[in-house]
């Protein structure tokens, strides 16, 4: 009986078992990003679990389009303030926000004026997954319009700054200069990036 126990005590904490990852690694293996051309990193700050604590956006001129950017969203952990990979948003920086009162992130895409549609994601189990879509019939839809209003309250009460660093070709991810993507002002106030990892578990690829 107790060598049943030791075995299932072991299998547990095989089970378990974590490494880290650099950050900026990690980042560019799971956005497929070559280092073989010049590339803009993307990068801001928010809260969209509603726990206080601000995620980190990370993504890159290789993966962004009409819809917008393809971002990769870390979350920190609230005993060690390590990271963990939550998933992947298309979005505009200015397109998506976070419904308290529902705890969704709702993210507006439109293909034209006339079309386009609403998703809606949930954290569940430290991963974003989609819980619905709702297709917009015209500019004027009455859903949009709605949702609309919740991300622009919420976009002005988080003010999200979208900062962007030049990597050369084959360039370093580290110590990159962060600028505002707006003004293009160098932000010499913005952390670093290059202490902070991410936690992987065995059973990452799983889930």
């Amino acid at each position: 009986m107790i060598g049943k126990w030791i075995t299932l005590l072991i299998f547990l904490s095989l089970g378990s078992v974590e490494k880290e990852v650099a950050l900026m690694n990690h980042f560019k293996e799971e956005s497929l990003m070559m280092s073989s051309v010049s590339t803009y990193i993307y990068r801001m700050e928010a809260d969209v679990t509603g726990d206080g604590h601000r995620e980190i956006f990370l993504g890159h001129s290789q993966s962004s389009g009409q819809i917008g950017v393809e971002w990769h969203i870390y979350s920190p952990r609230s005993e060690d303030g390590r990271l963990v990979f939550m998933g992947r948003l298309v979005c505009h920086s200015g397109g998506f926000g976070y419904d308290v009162e529902n705890s969704e992130i709702v993210v507006t895409a439109r293909d034209t004026a006339f079309s386009g549609r609403i998703i809606y994601y949930k954290m569940i189990a430290n991963r974003i997954h989609e819980v619905r879509r709702t297709d917009l019939l015209g500019w004027e839809d009455p859903e949009d319009k709605k949702k609309g209003e919740i991300i622009t309250k919420w976009q002005k009460s988080t003010a999200i700054e979208v900062l962007y660093a030049t990597v050369e070709e084959y360039g370093s991810l580290k110590s990159l200069e962060w600028r505002e993507l707006k003004t293009q002002e160098l932000r010499k106030s913005a952390r670093s990036l290059d202490d902070l990892v991410v936690v992987e578990s065995e059973d990452d690829s799983l889930k």
